[in-house]
């Protein structure tokens, strides 16, 4: 076994030493609850004062109300008990020995904790593990992991780690870790080709991507707020099992690759909060399974080279059903009423009258319009078939808004979302046709 980082403690001490359950119950369904030592100003009970498992889920409940707590039960079969004891019957299976737990959660609010190989090896059946404050230490050449699910929260740098294959490994979700680009702990989701959701959260030591171009099967991915990232390989174009990837917060990234296009079962792609993209790669126009597209808090917006260029290339993403866009400075819109299947539309910085002009007929199938920060006036024109209950949000943190026109056309409108104090609302045709018109509120 190798040394400890100072003030850590070994998964062993933790549960007891390499022959002690994690927990027991049994026998007329008695329950107890074992710990290495009780929380200050907590009086400890033993076995005999705890008369039955009721009385046990109690004083677990006052004593730790905001704890969570690792409850093992031995010999509950039935759902409908547990759900008495605990109130929620979605429970993982317990066992009074390490061989036949199949999930953990372990939280090392006050020690940095040591999973050991020698420790990982007696947990034979173990699925789901949540290790947050913890690392992995040895060589696991001798485990064979049945992991499907890791959660990995607040590790330490030091990965000293030898031979761990995670060949059943489905999920892999890690987040505020210094691991840098060339850290041996990405060795973890290079080999495992089984990989189908990968989440990297305030992971401040990337630049770049790590190297996963082996998950071939990857359906989801997720780089949130990585202040480091600066760009992503190009490899991501032949991962073609993508349907979801969500880059969001990530302010350092400049560039995407053009093999991004090459996604063509992509559904979900948002770029959200990531403030130092400035262009996007003309490729994109061929992402024709995309169902949400954010741009929102990109840099698209603010820069110049995008007065060069536009956004008419979203036209032809068809199958699309939320658009969430920042339209300053951009000097050509979508024709947003060829998007047939839209149904949700965020617009934020529309202070162009020209832009306006291009953008106010909508198509029948949306039902919710969002506008923040817009212009001093307003018309929106519905094509007049449109039937579908219609919501419009207006945000306007600058006070700009000064009348608002809606054509009869939307015979379909539910509500009105705006601050229209001191400000003229003009409803063109009718006002008996608007029977859906329930609403304006301030």
């Amino acid at each position: 076994m190798m040394g400890h980082h100072p003030g850590a403690s070994s998964f062993a001490e933790l549960t007891g030493g390499p022959n002690r359950g994690l927990g027991q119950a049994g026998g007329d369904n008695r329950c107890s609850a074992m710990a290495r030592r009780p929380p200050s100003g907590v009086a400890v009970r033993t076995e005999e004062q705890v008369k039955d498992s009721e009385q046990g889920m109690k004083i677990i409940r006052e004593v730790l109300p905001i704890k969570e707590v690792l409850v093992v039960l031995d010999d509950v079969a039935k759902e409908q008990h547990i759900e008495h004891l605990i109130g929620n019957y979605s429970l993982c299976s317990g066992s009074r020995s390490k061989d036949k737990v199949i999930a953990l959660d372990i939280d090392g609010f006050d020690y940095f904790i040591e999973i050991t190989n020698q420790e990982f090896e007696r947990l034979q059946n173990l699925r789901y593990l949540k290790l947050c404050n913890g690392t992995y230490v040895g060589d696991f050449a001798k485990c064979r992991s049945k992991l499907t699910w890791i959660y990995w929260r607040c590790p330490h740098r030091d990965f000293r780690v030898d031979n761990m294959y995670l060949n059943h490994l489905v999920v892999f979700e890690l987040g505020s870790s210094g691991f840098t680009d060339d850290s041996k702990v990405w060795d973890l989701i290079k080999r495992a080709q089984n990989l189908r959701v990968i989440s990297l959260t305030e992971c401040d030591g990337l630049t770049t991507i790590p190297d996963f171009s082996k998950c071939l099967h990857l359906q989801r991915l997720t780089l949130a707020h990585c202040s480091r990232l600066k760009r992503i390989q190009s490899f991501i174009g032949h991962l073609q099992s993508l349907i979801e990837i969500d880059i969001e917060g990530c302010i350092g990234l400049t560039e995407l690759p053009e093999e991004l296009g090459a996604l063509a079962k992509l559904q979900r792609f948002s770029l959200q909060g990531c403030y130092g993209l400035c262009e996007l790669p003309s490729s994109l126009e061929n992402l024709t399974s995309l169902i949400e597209l954010d741009l929102s808090s990109t840099g698209i917006a603010k820069s110049n080279k995008i007065t060069r260029c536009n956004l008419r290339w979203i036209e032809r993403l068809s199958r699309l059903k939320k658009l969430d866009l920042n339209l300053s400075n951009i000097c050509a819109l979508p024709e947003l009423a060829s998007l047939s299947h839209l149904e949700e539309l965020t617009v934020t910085e529309l202070i162009v009258s020209e832009q306006w002009a291009e953008f106010k007929k909508l198509p029948p199938s949306l039902k919710h319009l969002r506008i923040i920060m817009g212009t001093s006036s307003i018309e929106l024109i519905a094509p007049s078939n449109s039937k579908t209950v219609f919501k419009l949000d207006w945000c306007d943190r600058k006070d700009k808004l000064k009348a608002m026109k809606i054509a009869s056309g939307f015979s379909g409108v539910d509500s009105i979302h705006a601050n229209l104090e001191d400000r003229r609302l003009v409803v063109a045709g009718d006002i008996d046709a608007m029977e859906m018109l329930r609403k304006l509120m301030k």
